[in-house]
């Protein structure tokens, strides 16, 4: 078995790397609908239009989305495949659905629909990932330990 090698700190990495990649993608969701709700003229600020910090913005969401991918990828099929837990990758799938949908498509462009969409995809995938690092501690902590004898 490969997984049996790996280090017990590794197989949570990519949980706790994708929780905080979700949290940091919530963050920035809310806080942009807030500033955009807030300052209705940074729309229209020609300056910023022409200083590219709108493509600065569009490549920062799309990067939280590849690394949402990475890091859901790799967890939610750990938990499918070797601890057979099949809750977390159910609920992950809606999770990265609604954040595709609400980055990737037409939404994107509407500053408080397409918010609170990535917001709630966001929220879910990262109950997903708490949900899969709570059961891989109740996995630890129930296997017994083998004592082995060096001397």
């Amino acid at each position: 078995m490969v997984f049996a090698t790996i280090p017990s700190v590794l197989h949570r990495l990519p949980d706790r790397l994708g929780l905080l990649a979700s949290i940091g993608c919530g963050l920035h969701c809310a806080a942009m609908s807030i500033m955009l709700m807030l300052f209705p003229a940074l729309w229209l600020n020609r300056s910023l239009w022409e200083s590219g910090l709108w493509q600065n913005l569009v490549l920062l969401e799309l990067s939280f989305l590849v690394l949402a991918w990475i890091f859901a990828l790799i967890a939610m099929s750990a938990a499918l495949f070797r601890r057979r837990n099949i809750g977390p990758p159910l609920l992950a799938v809606p999770g990265l659905a609604l954040l595709t949908g609400a980055i990737a498509t037409p939404l994107h462009n509407q500053p408080l629909v397409g918010s609170l969409i990535a917001l709630t995809g966001g929220l879910i995938l990262a109950v997903a990932h708490g949900w899969n690092l709570i059961h891989l501690r109740r996995c630890r902590l129930a296997k017994p330990r083998l004592k082995t004898d060096r001397s």
